[in-house]
């Protein structure tokens, strides 16, 4: 059985929203509009919950996404070494829109990040 929750809101004029997707093995947080200063603390939020309170993988669906800047990239980076090394589980970034991913390879965050395709095992 699924769980489903969607949070959304203008930041600075600008739509943007959450929805997490729990189904028992895996918590999908899907996130759409621009991931910056203004949003990054509901990113945070989000994926802190996740992180704590499901034991199962964590895929972070950023297909949506128009723009990300560093606040949002470290958000990433750190809920991803939150999971690594603790358990067998993982955050992985799946299917990020051409923008973001570009962003992330750029950076050389890709490993780090555990970008994936939206099709790939996890």
């Amino acid at each position: 059985m699924s769980q489903f929750s969607c949070t959304g809101y203008e930041a600075d004029a600008k739509p943007f929203e959450i929805c997490v997707v729990d189904q028992s093995e895996t918590v999908t947080v899907e996130v759409a509009g621009e991931i910056d200063l203004a949003t990054s603390a509901s990113l945070s939020a989000h994926l802190d919950l996740a992180v704590q309170g499901h034991d199962g993988d964590i895929r972070v669906d950023l297909s949506r996404v128009s723009f990300i800047d560093s606040t949002g990239l470290s958000i990433l980076v750190a809920a991803r070494r939150a999971t690594d090394g603790t358990t067998d589980r993982c955050l992985s970034i799946v299917d990020p829109s051409a923008r973001v991913k570009r962003v992330i390879e750029l950076l050389g965050l890709t490993e780090l990040l555990g970008l994936t395709d939206a099709d790939a095992e996890h």
